[in-house]
């Protein structure tokens, strides 16, 4: 069996050689053009095939890895975006808390700061507000009748509704605020301040015999027991005077955007030791 198996791989290995010295010496040319001849379009099907294979392939994973990187690059975004945002609030909330830190070092106010958790019913379709909620309380000291600024020391509004952990503010522009005020100037004009529908605030009950004008300064007269002296409420931006009124009034603006509102401060009343 041995020898038998030696002598055909002897046979094999003659044949393989033989093939070898016949391409060898081109005698093998004719059967290789016949060959690849007939053989030629099989090949090249077999190596469209591949190629189309291999293209859609690449077609296919390359839209997978696209799909990932969108995704990926659409996370990225929006954390980013959430980044950029959180670090304009905080932003905001040092500039505001800025404002208060110098108003109070020059004004020596007892106070309570206070973040805006909701804001009221819209007055017109501009989206102007009446009231705010801030979320301190009673339990913080606070009560009706109490003043809030921002941080600028201008007049937001007074407290109308205190429960234990939160109060309801009347901006300026409500009817529900209203506060003893006077025009700076030589005459200290007195008078009452009121909001007006959500819209503007008057001052009235300003004898028709003090002279008033248009961009004059109103502040807080100090006749309120709640309420220190001195807080600007508003500029005057119009006068009504009638001849056969026993009162003239005046219009007031305030620079204040109450949409924006976010921190603000409650001023406690100055005590007897403290004046």
């Amino acid at each position: 069996m041995l020898k038998i198996f030696i002598k055909k791989i002897f046979k094999y290995l003659l044949a393989l050689i033989a093939v070898f010295v016949l391409y060898a010496f081109g005698l093998l040319s004719p059967l290789e053009g016949v060959f690849l001849h007939l053989f030629n379009p099989v090949f090249s099907r077999v190596q469209n095939l591949s190629i189309s294979f291999s293209e859609k392939y690449y077609e296919q994973t390359s839209k997978v890895d696209i799909a990932q990187r969108n995704r990926d690059l659409e996370k990225q975004v929006s954390e980013l975006l959430s980044k950029n945002a959180e670090l304009e609030i905080v932003k905001e909330e040092n500039e505001t808390m800025r404002g208060f830190l110098n108003f109070f070092s020059e004004n020596k106010f007892e106070n309570v700061m206070a973040e805006v958790i909701s804001r009221g019913d819209f007055s017109d379709s501009a989206g102007r507000i009446e009231s705010i909620t801030i979320d301190k309380g009673s339990d913080n000291g606070l009560y009706d009748g109490l003043v809030v600024i921002n941080q600028a020391g201008l007049v937001v509004g007074k407290i109308i509704n205190t429960k234990d952990a939160i109060s309801e503010v009347a901006l300026l522009t409500n009817k529900d605020c209203k506060l003893a005020a006077t025009i700076l100037g030589e005459d200290k004009t007195s008078g009452i301040v009121e909001g007006e529908l959500g819209l503007t605030m008057t001052m009235n009950f300003i004898p028709q015999s003090k002279s008033i004008n248009k961009e004059d300064i109103v502040v807080t007269s100090g006749l309120e027991r709640t309420i220190t002296r001195g807080l600007v409420i508003g500029q005057i931006s119009e006068v009504i005077k009638e001849s056969n009124e026993l009162w003239q009034e005046a219009v007031l603006e305030s620079n204040i955007n109450f949409n924006e509102l976010t921190i603000v401060s409650v001023l406690l009343p100055v005590t007897s030791s403290e004046q």
